[in-house]
């Protein structure tokens, strides 16, 4: 009884010491901003400390022994056999199609890759250009089409970057900044030692368990024996035993442990001072980097999705932001500042502008469809302030606005957006903004309206036939990219520009049906060899026929494909199809004598 009230007095004098140092140190206290920032620097010092640590244990572990090298080399060897199928799947992965969704619009589905080969390009080369010169590794900067912004790099050398993170960027400096953080993990090697230290942990942990237990022991035996000696009591020292081995065991917890690292802080923190760096060896404003991480930060608090990619934890948003600041203020002060005087700090280019209006417009239409609203309504209203005869940058702004509005004028807008998208739809795909039209129209209960209500459905309904028609014939030989090559063209100033089958190829064809018995496509959809203005063989009114036989051909060649060659024989099958259907002409019955 006496040991147990021993014991008491034991907690209740360490409660007490608690409590002294709550108000010597202010535990428990609200820190100010300077405490607080004094506190993560430290905690990233102990943290690098403890990581150079590890390292520097398991690279002598893997110059020395045998054994761990093996391990080592198994863990990476599984880590790069996984990032090299990942980047072959991404590689060969489907391209984007247009196709129709529930609502009836023409939607190019974005997945995987983003198949825009212009802003690929400028991306790709805007990170080749970040690449230090003494680096011997090869880099492939590539864009996923996926609204979350998030980035991800493999230890192949290729870097992924969502359109969803590009998309939130002001400028060509931001931009560096995000590909040359990503670019920073495989300079330095990063995975390779990740399965390095992650085999080098369980090792230091196994030897520092041992050290621990021998320590524990130590320190158990020499505490029980001297509290024993003075008390002078079989019970007291028994006890003094019991809470000897104890203490000495959490003693040698303290000062024997082992290693707890939190890799991903340690590493992202070096990938920024090395983007950091890059970025403004090639006269980057670096300046513009606290805003990108404001202008996350921003979004972040209006859509929580936001934040779940490239800028890793939220609650080390803040941290990041400081650490920018603390290199532009500190050690890197005087270059930026001189670079300034020389009018070398470059914040954006011309090329920039042109390039994310394409991307955001395409990104802002996944987000519409991901239902992630205020990304996709300023994606879509920066690409319609530089694409103004884009229909399907106003048609999905419109539809943006229609649906979040709350208001008359927000209803307003987006009709004028919609008249808009028609107005500039040449090729009738963005066939939608008829029916939204005629709907508008028609929540105004005004009877006179009702021939423009028809109007606008008829024009609706015949452009939703025209292209389901025209692209079913064309299937099997339109390139996947073919709405990227309609952007090309209106940046070539050709705005009314369509596919047809050369006639080079319409003659090979046509040599071909006369052996395998296959009629040649539509006359219709073949570019003519015909001098300009001469008159068109076909008969103006088989086209009626020619469409119906169209989609009875398709179907019947979609069915037989099939059943040859899977789904890609059934595209095949779908066009050869169409195109044999629409070129066999209508049979007039003949007239009894």
């Amino acid at each position: 009884m006496r040991g147990i009230r021993q014991f008491a007095t034991l907690v209740s004098g360490l409660a007490l010491v608690a409590g002294l140092a709550s108000a010597q140190f202010g535990i428990g206290k609200k820190k100010d901003p300077e405490k607080v920032r004094e506190d993560q620097i430290k905690k990233a010092e102990k943290a690098a400390k403890v990581y150079d640590r590890l390292k520097e244990f398991s690279e002598n572990l893997y110059a020395s022994d045998p054994d761990f090298r093996e391990d080592v080399e198994k863990a990476y060897d599984q880590v790069q056999q996984q990032h090299s199928e990942e980047a072959f799947q991404n590689n060969i992965a489907p391209p984007a199609r247009p196709t129709v969704v529930h609502d009836g619009d023409r939607l190019r589905l974005q997945t995987g890759l983003y198949d825009n080969k212009l802003v690929a390009d400028y991306v790709n080369r805007i990170g080749q250009q970040l690449v230090p010169e003494d680096s011997e590794k090869l880099f492939a900067f590539r864009l996923v089409a996926h609204p979350v912004p998030f980035a991800n790099t493999l230890s192949t050398g290729t870097i992924y970057i969502s359109t969803g993170l590009i998309s939130m960027l002001d400028n060509e400096a931001q931009l560096a900044y995000v590909l040359a953080h990503e670019m920073g993990h495989v300079y330095k090697d990063h995975w390779k030692l990740k399965s390095l230290m992650e085999v080098g942990e369980e090792e230091f942990n196994k030897k520092q368990e041992k050290k621990r237990r021998l320590f524990a022991l130590g320190a158990g035996i020499a505490a029980a024996g001297l509290v024993g000696g003075i008390t002078r009591s079989g019970d007291n020292a028994a006890l003094a035993g019991v809470l000897g081995a104890g203490a000495g065991y959490a003693i040698a917890h303290v000062l024997v442990q082992g290693i707890n690292l939190d890799w991903d802080k340690v590493q992202e923190d070096e990938a920024d001072r090395i983007a950091f760096k890059a970025a403004l060896n090639r006269n980057y404003d670096v300046q513009e980097v606290p805003k990108l991480y404001l202008a996350i930060q921003n979004q972040v608090h209006r859509d929580q999705r936001v934040g779940l990619g490239f800028m890793g934890s939220r609650k080390r948003l803040e941290e990041r932001i400081a650490n920018v600041n603390d290199l532009l203020k500190g050690d890197y002060k005087g270059e930026i500042d001189q670079r300034m005087k020389q009018g070398k700090l470059m914040g954006s280019s011309p090329e920039f502008s042109l390039v994310m209006s394409e991307l955001k417009r395409d990104n802002g239409i996944l987000a519409f469809y991901h239902d992630m609203f205020q990304l996709a309504k300023s994606n879509l209203e920066y690409a319609v302030a530089y694409r103004s005869n884009d229909p399907g940058t106003h048609y999905y702004y419109a539809k943006v606005l229609k649906l979040v509005g709350r208001n008359e004028e927000d209803k307003k807008q987006a009709e004028n957006e919609f008249l808009k998208a028609a107005a500039t739809d040449t090729r009738s795909r963005y066939y939608g903004a008829h029916l939204y039209h005629a709907i508008f129209l028609m929540n105004q209960k005004d009877p006179s309206q009702n021939p423009k209500i028809v109007e606008e459905l008829q024009a609706y309904l015949n452009s939703y036939l025209g292209y389901t028609s025209e692209e079913t014939i064309l299937a099997g030989y339109l390139p996947a990219n073919l709405d990227d090559l309609y952007d090309y063209m209106e940046q070539a100033g050709e705005v009314k520009w369509n596919p047809k089958i050369p006639a080079g190829t319409a003659a090979r064809l046509a040599a071909f049906s006369t052996d395998s018995g296959i009629v040649l496509p539509a006359r219709g959809f073949t570019e003519s060899s015909q001098p300009s203005g001469a008159s068109p063989t076909a008969d103006p009114n088989s086209g009626n026929a020619r469409l119906k036989n169209a989609a009875t051909g398709g179907a019947i060649g979609a069915g037989a494909g099939a059943l040859v060659g899977g789904a890609k024989g059934m595209v095949t099958g779908a066009a050869v199809g169409a195109a044999a259907g629409a070129a066999t002409p209508k049979k007039t019955p003949a007239k009894k004598p």
